[in-house]
């Protein structure tokens, strides 16, 4: 029985050592902000995670112009995308014009294009392994094309 208790903290520090190695953080570099304006709010997906419609956890951190960096700790490995957006108005909702097309700076993980409407997972997916990972996200602006007059 005693010998039982002495093997305990080691097999307990085993199994705590071996959840931490497997936790990694995932730093997001956001490029391209204008205006030291609102916040810049980013939405994370896993691979498993309903894509756009419900993130595994999401953060809030205040504009910096130039760029502004997003850190999310102790993620499980695994494959992850994010969506990104500058609230410029505070509403904390991606503004948009009649047509669906955003008013405020956007963008996403591996710098996934969007020319007609959100990108799937696999074009905005990211891998963050043991050692963690760092990744850029471009903000890009998409006024509403003016009118030429006729």
């Amino acid at each position: 029985m005693t010998k039982s208790f002495r093997i305990l903290p080691a097999v307990l520090l085993a199994l705590f050592a071996a959840t931490a190695a497997r936790a990694a953080d995932l730093v997001l570099e956001v490029d391209g902000v204008e205006q030291a304006t609102g916040e810049i709010l980013v939405a994370l997906y896993g691979k498993d995670d309903p894509w756009m419609r419900k993130p595994r956890t999401g953060q809030r951190v205040a504009a910096t112009a130039g760029t502004t960096r997003v850190v999310f700790r102790e993620l499980p490995e695994g494959d992850y995308a994010a969506v990104i957006f500058q609230d410029l108005d505070g509403d904390r909702r991606l503004a948009r014009n009649s047509f669906g097309l955003p008013l405020e700076p956007w963008g996403f993980t591996n710098d996934a294009a969007a020319p007609f409407g959100p990108p799937g997972f696999d074009a905005a997916r990211i891998a963050v392994a043991g050692t963690g990972a760092t990744a850029v996200v471009r903000l890009r602006t998409q006024p509403p094309e003016p009118v030429a007059a006729r």
